[in-house]
């Protein structure tokens, strides 16, 4: 039951202000390779903040020319494609902002 006092609150404030977390180890695990412009990336960045999930972006446009081959490499290990947004939730591996996909692999 939400308080009266809470209904307007969003819910991540309300889980903060009551010191409960979502919980599942798969929260802590999650990488997300992006590119800084990329509508899909920011959605899935946005989408991760409102949950509060614990995650490590990469904007991979951003970096220096050596660590962005690395860093694609490592993309191609787990889609081949190398698109964006690639997320690793664990071990599962999403391919572009796909809300329901991502709340099930979180466990949301």
């Amino acid at each position: 039951m939400i308080y009266p006092i809470y209904k307007s609150l969003p819910m991540v404030f309300i889980l903060e202000k009551m010191n409960l977390y979502i919980g599942t180890d798969m929260i802590n695990k999650v990488k997300l390779y992006s590119l800084s412009t990329c509508g899909h990336c920011k959605a899935m960045k946005k989408f991760s903040d409102r949950y509060a999930v614990n995650y490590e972006a990469t904007d991979v446009d951003l970096l220096q020319e050596e660590e962005r081959t690395a860093v694609l490499a490592d993309v191609r290990k787990i889609n081949p494609k190398a698109s964006f947004p690639t997320a690793l939730i664990g071990d599962k591996v999403l391919v572009g902002f796909r809300k329901e996909q991502i709340m099930e692999a979180l466990g949301l």
